[in-house]
């Protein structure tokens, strides 16, 4: 498999089928992933509680990848993630970027850089604008 392909089953089997107990399969020993949220390094017992908590959000969840740039050991893609608010069943839509690390058919380092702002906004739990507002001087409370 190529690293679009290997990543392509990732988003497939995990964050779309839900199949939590392949997650470990798909990294080395050494993973590192960052900038799902800051300062917090993960490792795959994380993604095994993130990414339930986000499904218990988002049903229908596509991942459509529209960029990929594939250079030595590292892959950059740059996502469209769609899906649907679990809650009231509104759609939604966000972008990402990912850059990966391969060892072989492995992930061994991640960086992740996904607007959840949007997604927040988009469930209903950040007001519109969220970005604006906190540029124009508004405190969330």
């Amino acid at each position: 498999m190529t690293k679009v392909e290997i990543l392509n089953d990732w988003f497939q089997r995990i964050w779309i089928a839900g199949e939590i107990e392949a997650i470990p399969g798909f990294f080395s020993a050494r993973l590192q992933a960052s900038g799902v949220m800051s300062g917090l390094e993960m490792g795959p017992e994380d993604f095994s509680a993130l990414i339930p908590a986000m499904r218990a959000k988002v049903r229908d969840f596509s991942v459509e990848i529209v960029h990929a740039i594939d250079q030595g050991d590292w892959l950059w893609t740059l996502q469209i993630i769609r899906g649907r608010a679990r809650e009231t069943g509104a759609p939604l839509e966000f972008t990402g970027q990912l850059a990966v690390r391969f060892e072989g058919d492995k992930i061994a380092e991640a960086y992740n850089h996904y607007d959840l702002i949007a997604v927040f906004e988009q469930l209903g739990q950040m007001p519109p604008d969220t970005l604006g507002l906190c540029l124009m001087g508004e405190r969330l409370s």
